[in-house]
């Protein structure tokens, strides 16, 4: 077997993992920029409509959040799965050998 072929498998996607986990995190750094100017603007908040500002921001934190669990829960899944197959990948070069 090529010497240290599992940690070859792992260490030439690792960008692509650090690609997405920026992607992520750009993202939510975004929507708390969001959430904080909608904080500003709506420091006067006057709705006659009955949706009060804690309500509103309770909202717009809530699909924030959402948002982010989310994202992280499907890298998560995007990694395990993407590990699991390349086990899978070393188990038939091994059976191979």
């Amino acid at each position: 077997m090529r010497e240290g072929y599992g940690k070859v498998i792992i260490s030439d996607n690792n960008g692509y993992f650090e690609n997405v986990l920026k992607i992520i995190q750009r993202t939510v750094k975004e929507h708390e920029q969001e959430y904080k100017k909608e904080d500003e603007r709506t420091k006067n908040f006057g709705d006659q409509s009955g949706y009060s500002r804690d309500e509103y921001l309770g909202d717009l934190g809530h699909e924030h959040y959402q948002t982010e669990q989310i994202l992280y829960k499907g890298f998560f899944v995007s990694v395990f799965k993407f590990t699991e197959s390349k086990l899978v990948e070393l188990c038939d070069h091994l059976q191979k050998e």
